[in-house]
């Protein structure tokens, strides 16, 4: 994320991670913040603003001259106050910190006026065209160069989404066929080298900006066991990709076909397992792994309990390679249907296979619970 170019832009950036709608774009929350303290809002000059001028004030790209000097004919920044004011202690608490800066005072009693005298101090400064100083072209590149070097590896390592705790964001948004960037490249602490691998994290922006904004020692420290927790489990990613898949699930695919299949099946009884587990509109994939599960469960079961009793055969870190690719796929936003199809591939791939024998192993472990989960209750 470039630096901040002007003091409007930076006003927007604190105020984004609250009040910036779900996917409200840029150009309108810019506006709808503008005219929060403008009273005619039917005021021709201002309607001539065109969608990319208000994106450019978001951004800093421009000055918000021209809508502060119409703003100023007619302002009202005491509805500032009710467009900013919260029963949020959380977002209360954040706009003290962010804003301790520009208002000396600030607390959770008097934040709505302190914030709106700043905003109407800053209008003024625009609409006499005094312009925030730029960032220099060298920080500007030396940003974007870090994306460039590194942003592919830091997103792969985060497995594509914001690594924040209750971040829901992914790193891309897909649209019309295509992937869109939807990270920025942060420093963790700026103390450290900057072109270090493991200094540097990938981010959704609103995260981004959040971090940006409260860069305390205490943030900078969380940032970094957090950075910590992303290297060790791409590093055990890595290693269970690399690790070769039990030979003797080789043998268990091979012995499907001659297993005894269960008999006196009851074929309208679905196993509360798939039931739980399986989204119950997808009646393709729960036929199927039903189908799989009544004929399969109980002789696989029997048959990977023979085979662990020899102690060639480890069925727990089987398990782990299976509950980790679904994961894997799972991560990737992929629905139930897809996610099995690729777990039956990848079993294919590993173990050359018959591809039926793969579906009902995997089936059996949808039953055994380390495909899919069950919903919270």
């Amino acid at each position: 994320m470039s630096d901040l170019k002007t003091e409007f832009a930076e006003f927007v950036s604190k105020l984004a991670p609250y009040y910036q709608k779900p996917k409200e774009k840029p150009e309108s929350f810019a506006k709808r913040l503008l005219s929060s303290v403008y009273l005619e809002e039917d005021d021709n000059d201002s309607n001539e603003l065109l969608p990319r001028t208000y994106k450019s004030y978001y951004y800093g790209d421009s000055n918000i001259t021209k809508p502060a000097k119409i703003i100023l004919k007619s302002p009202d920044f005491a509805n500032f106050e009710n467009f900013i004011e919260t029963d949020n202690e959380d977002t209360q608490e954040y706009l003290c910190q962010v804003f301790e800066k520009e208002c000396p005072g600030i607390n959770k009693d008097n934040y709505p006026v302190k914030i709106s005298n700043y905003y109407k101090a800053l209008v003024e400064r625009a609409g006499k065209g005094r312009r925030a100083k730029k960032p220099t072209a060298e920080s500007v590149t030396k940003e974007a160069d870090l994306k460039e070097k590194y942003g592919a590896t830091l997103v792969a390592e985060e497995n594509g989404h914001c690594p924040v705790k209750g971040c829901p964001n992914s790193l891309f948004i897909h649209s019309d066929g295509n992937s869109i960037e939807n990270y920025e490249v942060l420093v963790i602490d700026p103390s450290l080298s900057k072109n270090k691998q493991h200094n540097l994290i990938a981010l959704c922006p609103t995260c981004s900006r959040k971090y940006l904004l409260q860069r305390s020692a205490d943030q900078i420290l969380q940032m970094k066991e957090l950075k910590k927790e992303i290297l060790q489990n791409a590093k055990l990613q890595e290693s269970l990709a690399d690790e070769k898949i039990e030979d003797e699930i080789c043998a268990v695919l091979d012995a499907i076909p001659n297993l005894t299949q269960a008999k006196d099946v009851d074929l309208n009884y679905t196993p509360v397992a798939l039931k739980e587990k399986i989204d119950s509109q997808n009646v393709m994939l729960l036929n199927r792994a039903k189908a799989h599960v009544d004929l399969y469960f109980t002789p696989l079961n029997e048959k990977f309990k023979e085979l662990e009793a020899t102690r060639k055969f480890h069925y727990e870190r089987f398990c782990t390679q299976v509950r980790f690719m679904y994961f894997k796929f799972r991560d990737q936003g992929m629905d139930q249907l897809t996610i099995y199809n690729s777990m039956v591939t990848w079993l294919k791939q590993v173990t050359n296979g018959d591809e039926y024998c793969c579906a009902i192993v995997i089936s059996y472990f949808i039953k055994d619970c380390e495909v899919f989960d069950a919903p919270t209750k």
